[in-house]
């Protein structure tokens, strides 16, 4: 099941209608900053049985701080959700891509928001299961660009670990 906002399911539909998925498709329009909204896609998860991974790739980072702290509880609290994997940006990373890509945010008003540590999310009772550098992956993959080289650069010029600019994790109960 996909969550997203209606303009960019109607989009991700568009460019893929002549693809089909290997997989039950099901297209969920909700807006994840609004309290209301996730309330309604927990009462739809409840119907799944079983242990629940929920993904929320390239989401967080767009969210203001008090949004991504409610989900968390309110994932935590749901007896049906066991894992949840996400991406997660560092403050500083934040501050570096706002600067730096500030020309492509103007255009449509999505700023990045929300960095954190992994403290964030320990806090409230989640367990690390598994974390991982996006940038160390890309490098493990040979999947390095320009950007992430430039970050790994910037970053080790300054003496700074850059392994935390931009982590996959996984947290679990």
């Amino acid at each position: 099941t996909e969550v997203d906002l209606p303009e960019i399911l109607d989009y991700k539909t568009e460019i893929l209608k002549n693809d089909v998925p290997n997989c039950k498709l099901q297209n969920w329009s909700y807006d994840l900053s609004q309290p209301a909204q996730r309330k309604e896609m927990y009462n739809e998860i409840n119907h799944f049985k079983g242990n629940i991974l929920v993904l929320t790739e390239g989401l967080l980072c767009y969210l203001e701080d008090h949004n991504v702290s409610e989900m968390s509880e309110e994932l935590f609290a749901n007896k049906n959700v066991r894992f949840w994997l996400f991406d997660l940006f560092i403050p500083l990373s934040l501050k570096m891509m706002n600067k730096h890509w500030k020309e492509f945010f103007d255009e449509d008003g999505a700023h990045f928001r929300f960095g954190a540590s992994l403290d964030f999310f320990t806090q409230m009772g989640w367990k690390s299961v598994e974390g991982r550098s996006v940038i160390s992956e890309a490098e493990r993959l040979n999947r390095t660009s320009i950007i992430s080289d430039g970050i790994k650069y910037i970053f080790e010029f300054k003496n700074m670990d850059y392994n935390d600019f931009y982590r996959l994790e996984l947290l679990g109960k």
